[in-house]
């Protein structure tokens, strides 16, 4: 659901203790304008480019009111403008992941998981919903879980673009790498790497397929 990604620097990692790509999918006019934070909690991408997602002019936004929210970190007051949104627009997976992740972004990973896993029932075929998922399902360490549920979106979402294509690969990349599972780890980082739409994205997968050559 985003046409362009940024991303900041990135730093060293370790795969078994850190979750790295938590996404926030969402939306707005201006997709050049994303935020990814590694080292403060959310980690996370704040995509904005999406309106189409949402037909309802007031719940669009409410919504964007939510994103802007978001951006300076008060997920209280996001979380408020996100939940007038579905009140209009019931049901839209995007405002409905973005809810899922506020939860997670506040602290509570559990209910985001419950409210990923609901939306997959209301959904399936969306994949930033899998990815979501997937992503706090490892920060929990439910590392079988994750590979499930990111191999199960691969298979099931229609037609993501390259953005969010690339960012499930690489975080299956990153389940397997965590499940030690470094062959299959490198074939995703590599596929990941091959369809990267910036320079940000491809030094990230990099280190990815640096690391999972060093797991063996």
């Amino acid at each position: 659901m985003t046409d362009q990604l940024i991303i900041s620097k990135f730093k060293s990692f370790n795969f078994t203790q850190r979750v790295i790509l938590i996404t926030f999918q969402s939306c707005k006019k201006d997709s050049a304008k994303i935020i990814y934070n590694v080292d403060e909690k959310p980690r996370e991408i704040i995509a904005h480019g999406n309106e189409k997602y949402i037909k309802d002019k007031n719940a669009l936004e409410l919504f964007e009111m939510g994103l802007s929210n978001i951006e300076y970190k008060d997920y209280e007051k996001a979380k408020e403008y996100f939940l007038k949104a579905n009140e209009i627009e019931k049901n839209n997976i995007v405002i409905l992941n973005c809810l899922a992740l506020v939860e997670s972004s506040m602290g509570n990973n559990q209910k985001s998981i419950e409210m990923l896993y609901k939306n997959i029932s209301i959904d399936s075929s969306q994949i930033n919903t899998y990815t979501n998922l997937g992503q706090n399902l490892m920060s929990e360490k439910k590392y079988i879980e994750a590979n499930e549920i990111l191999l199960l979106g691969l298979k099931k979402s229609i037609d993501p673009n390259l953005h969010q294509k690339s960012g499930l690969l690489l975080n299956l990349a990153i389940s397997f790498k965590n499940l030690r599972q470094c062959d299959e780890a490198l074939k995703y980082a590599n596929e990941a790497l091959a369809i990267s739409q910036n320079n940000e994205f491809t030094n990230f997968a990099n280190q990815i397929i640096v690391e999972s050559k060093k797991c063996k």
